[in-house]
């Protein structure tokens, strides 16, 4: 499989925006108790929309962590977390901050999910990350995830589901011809091909899941831009 833009680009530009601004949900000026506390927020809301399996004796992958946002907040909910992504300067910075026993990071190629550390999870989550990857790419790594779960193991995933508008589609355009000239960013967000969103149905998404061999528990999409997944390894 041929390394994506997307890869490289997040891999290599940290410098380019600032480590905080590759996250967009965290303000750019956020300390890191308030990166924190946005990231204790978001699980538990990932928790109460999905039902999502916890337990101290549960291992849980925290799929495209950046600076572990979330994994800090998974671990009050987990035995052990591995935090992977593709960036080494996010992964350094949640390195930097780790004051966790029970977190761990590690830097991924991008080319699949294949931890060192730890090889078999009872959960992998995902948020904010996957529709970042063309579909082409997507299913590969969803195949790894499938590969490093445990029989009976969760996949837990949110996703934007959104369909591209003609509007969306103008604005990609007019963001790729921005980054052209040099100009990395725009209204507060940033123009790079790393942040571009590959549209991706519930319906695709639900057979691709089938094909690699999941088991669709839910899926929850009150609100299409944040649509949950749970699937489970049989």
């Amino acid at each position: 499989m041929s390394e994506s833009v997307t890869v490289s680009w997040w891999r290599d530009s940290a410098s380019e925006l600032g480590i905080k601004m590759m996250d967009k949900l965290i303000a750019p000026d956020a300390g890191w108790e308030e990166l924190l506390a946005t990231g204790r927020r978001d699980v538990q809301l990932a928790l109460d929309a999905t039902n999502m399996k916890t337990g101290s004796d549960r291992t849980v992958l925290d799929l495209g962590c950046g600076m572990g946002r979330l994994s800090f907040a998974l671990a009050d909910h987990f035995g052990e977390v591995l935090g992977i992504d593709v960036s080494p300067s996010l992964i350094a910075e949640g390195e930097r901050h780790n004051d966790r026993s029970n977190v761990s990071f590690e830097c991924g190629d991008g080319l699949g999910i294949k931890p060192q550390t730890i090889t078999e999870f009872d959960s992998v989550f995902s948020f904010e990350v996957l529709y970042l990857l063309r579909p082409e790419i997507l299913r590969p790594n969803l195949q790894d995830v499938y590969n490093i779960l445990k029989p009976g193991g969760e996949l837990v995933f949110e996703m934007n589901v959104v369909p591209f508008s003609w509007k969306t589609r103008l604005s990609m355009q007019f963001r790729n011809c921005l980054y052209a000239l040099g100009i990395k960013e725009w209204r507060g967000w940033p123009n790079a091909p790393g942040f571009r969103r590959y549209p991706h149905t519930i319906e695709s998404l639900s057979r691709m899941l089938k094909e690699i061999g999941f088991q669709i528990d839910r899926i929850i999409s009150d609100n299409p831009k944040q649509s949950w997944f749970v699937a489970t390894k049989p």
